[in-house]
This record gives structure tokens, C-alpha cells and sequence, in this order.
């Protein structure tokens, strides 16, 4: 299994759908949060996951995976979650930085599409605050009635390219927001994905 980087593959249909820059600084948060895990363990609520955070009921307790099966499965996990933007309205959509996007994507990859479409933060981008709005994502970092320092770090840095201003010369559709800093591999993770339990309103 490849990384999906070819023309048609998920890797190349994320940069056409949210930009090239977005797309990379979506993939670093995912996977410094989500931890990379070649073999297959039972994440924080009792599901199967493996890899970067990539749950599946047909995966098996002991199951391993290649580094680049894991990239190929991200890659496709990444584009599924892109489908948060499907909620962003116009004209917010077109006003949308890169470090925006990559948030949203994170965002949705850690609680889930629909909850993250219905959240106070996508509300409030298509309100029209946009860069007021990325202070929603430090509201969600309970999981079980606690706060996770987890959450709270992973927040913290969705939250970082989310507010970050693009220079002037660049459009709103190509910000600079930098690609955040990635653990050592086989890293455990800072907290894997809580499946939607991430959240407080």
C-alpha cells in the first residue's frame, strides 16, 4: 500500500480540496496528536485503533502495520474528516485561512465530522468572526467530565494555526502557517482520539 500521493490519490485530492500548505499542516497536528502506533491497541474509549489514530471494526488485537500502510490510511482519514468544510457556509468559506483549514480538519479528525460541524466554532465562523472564532476549540478538551492535558495541548496548537495571520501578500486561501513540530517515530501518543467525547459547551 502506497502513501496515496499519486495524481488521484487521497494525499493529492486533500491538497486540491483544502491547499497544498493546508493540507501538510493538517497532517503534522494529526499526527503529533494521534501518536503513530504500528500495532494495533485499544484507544481511551475501547475501540480498536492502529497508526495515527485510524479506527476500524474490521482491524484485529495484534494486527500490524507498515510505516507506509499507516501514511496511506492517514491519508484517506485526513480527506474522510476533510468533509468538516462541507459545513462552512459563504461567504466564511472563501475567507478561510490555511491555518484554518488545517484546524478544522484536526478538529473533525479528533471529534468526529458531525460534531464538529455542529459546534459553537464553526458557528462562529460562519457568523463571519473568523479568526475570533478559533478561540471555540479551547472549549473542548474534556473527555469522561475531565480535562485532558491531551486535549488541552492539542487544542492549544490547532488553536495556534487557527489565529495565526497570513502575511500580507499571501490571500486568505494561502496563509503561512507553519507545520507543527513532529514527535520522534513510534512516539505514544499525547492522547488518542476520544471519538466525540472531547467537548464541553
Amino acid at each position: 500500500m502506497n502513501g496515496g500521493s499519486g495524481a488521484s490519490g487521497p494525499r493529492s485530492m486533500l491538497a486540491v480540496r483544502i491547499g497544498a500548505n493546508a493540507a501538510l499542516v493538517a497532517a503534522a497536528l494529526v499526527m503529533t496528536y494521534e501518536g503513530y502506533r504500528a500495532r494495533v491497541y485499544n484507544d481511551p474509549i475501547g475501540r480498536l485503533a492502529v497508526c495515527y489514530g485510524h479506527d476500524d471494526k474490521k482491524l484485529k488485537k495484534g494486527q500490524q502495520f507498515t510505516k507506509a500502510e499507516c501514511e496511506a490510511l492517514l491519508d484517506v482519514d485526513l480527506l474522510l474528516h476533510a468533509d468538516v468544510l462541507n459545513c462552512v457556509t459563504e461567504p466564511a468559506i472563501e475567507k478561510l485561512t490555511d491555518g484554518q483549514k488545517a484546524a478544522l480538519v484536526s478538529f473533525a479528525f479528533n471529534v468526529g465530522v458531525d460534531r464538529a460541524c455542529a459546534s459553537t466554532f464553526v458557528q462562529r465562523i460562519n457568523a463571519g468572526e473568523g479568526q475570533a472564532a478559533c478561540a471555540e476549540l479551547s472549549r473542548w478538551v474534556y473527555a469522561g467530565g475531565k480535562v485532558l492535558p491531551g486535549l488541552v495541548a492539542r487544542r492549544k496548537a490547532e488553536r495556534s494555526v487557527c489565529e495565526e495571520i497570513p502575511d500580507a501578500e499571501t490571500t486568505p486561501q494561502h496563509s503561512t502557517a507553519s507545520p507543527v513540530a513532529l514527535p520522534p517515530e513510534g512516539a505514544p501518543a499525547a492522547l488518542g482520539r476520544p471519538g466525540g467525547d472531547g467537548v464541553t459547551s
